[in-house]
């Protein structure tokens, strides 16, 4: 077995983190990755112009980003985000939804606070929403990663959206379709800009990371296959492989760096078999499959911990129904996978970014007790 590490330089003399709870992963720690880290984190929001990528009517493409940041303060005020805010007011008139019966998205994330200049400069690690997802999806992943060292950077890829599909008789088949033009570019405009700058927090200019989950997936799975300087790529409920490669040059088992697939077996939209079980077949080691039992399509995301309620009427036609696909008593209770997810995910994340060779064999060893029985691993590092 073969580990592949690109790590951080050491930590100086002493014990710089006696400031913390507890040191964060690196060569001589490995804190457990399925709970939060030693970091309060913050969270900004940014907005990237793309001068070099024009819309239609000659405007430059703008791309939101939501950034998670380890924080400098301990105490302040929890961001929050209102559902409504992502729904076309048009879209809630015609469905007569009140905006106040939509759930509130919560965040364990500090509004804008200095970030922690000591203990920098941090990886950046990018995630890219689903198909009709937004950058604010998994907030049990991006958050966490987060706590644990890392600036975290998800963008909206505009046109893709949630808010874009719920336009209404906005089609979405064209808007999936664009999405495949547009993304690359997208992850590629924030590490182009934040990687090695201070704001909103100091990043490392060295390796960086990617993640993404379903058509966030095929962005991540595309960047490991066309893009300098990412280390680790972390596909969640995954396509096709040779689809997310297509053009780029590369073949399957030509991906030099760790590559995870986490799926679900009960995957309806992008089922298991054809999909992150071939994609596997397909590749060469470093690579891990991770199979979740039971999980479905949206096990993978923050919709399974919303009161749906009147939010699945609202994305039943452009999303599908995440009841049947990931977030039904037939799936997995997110209360435990959710802490299985950042386990295997940010484990070895910091396995790779962080230099820590026993977050590496934790991954490999599993989680240990009752939580053995809930998926299976193949491959190797």
């Amino acid at each position: 077995m073969v580990f592949v590490f690109l790590a951080c330089a050491d930590p100086v003399a002493g014990d710089p983190y006696a400031d913390l709870a507890f040191p964060p992963a690196g060569p001589e720690h490995a804190p457990d990755a399925s709970t939060w880290g030693p970091f309060p984190v913050g969270v900004t929001t940014i907005s990237l112009t793309d001068p070099d990528r024009t819309l239609e009517d000659g405007s430059p493409r703008v791309v939101p980003v939501e950034v998670w940041y380890p924080a400098a303060e301990t105490e302040g005020t929890l961001r929050s985000y209102a559902v409504a805010d992502f729904v076309p007011p048009e879209r809630l008139a015609v469905e007569d939804i009140d905006p106040d019966a939509l759930p509130w998205l919560t965040s364990s994330s500090l509004d804008e606070p200095a970030p922690d200049t000591a203990h920098g400069p941090y990886p950046l690690v990018v995630f890219s929403h689903g198909n009709g997802g937004m950058r604010l999806q998994s907030l049990f992943f991006t958050e966490y990663l987060a706590s644990h060292g890392y600036v975290v950077a998800a963008p909206d890829h505009i046109g893709n959206t949630l808010s874009d599909l719920l336009i209404p008789g906005e089609n979405s088949f064209s808007s999936t379709a664009d999405s495949f033009l547009y993304r690359p570019g997208d992850g590629r405009l924030v590490v182009e800009r934040l990687r090695g700058a201070d704001d909103p927090a100091p990043i490392s200019a060295g390796d960086w990371g990617m993640s993404g989950h379903s058509l966030g997936a095929w962005t991540a799975l595309r960047a490991a296959g066309e893009e300098d300087g990412i280390a680790v790529t972390i596909a969640q409920a995954p396509p096709d492989i040779n689809l997310a490669l297509a053009g780029t040059g590369t073949a399957p088992d030509e991906l030099d760096m760790p590559v995870m697939l986490q799926a679900g077996n009960a995957d309806q939209i992008l089922e298991y078999e054809t999909n992150a079980d071939a994609s596997f077949a397909l590749m060469s080691d470093p690579t891990l499959l991770i199979t979740y039992f039971d999980a479905g399509h949206f096990s993978f995301s923050d919709l399974c911990i919303l009161e749906l309620g009147a939010v699945q009427d609202l994305i039943e036609d452009s999303v599908g129904n995440v009841m049947e696909d990931g977030c039904g008593p037939e799936n997995p209770d997110v209360a435990t996978l959710m802490p299985l997810l950042r386990f295997h995910a940010i484990g070895l994340i910091n396995a790779q970014l962080r230099g820590s060779t026993q977050s590496a064999q934790a991954v490999l060893d599993g989680p240990g007790g009752e939580l053995e029985a809930m998926f299976s691993m193949e491959g190797a590092l």
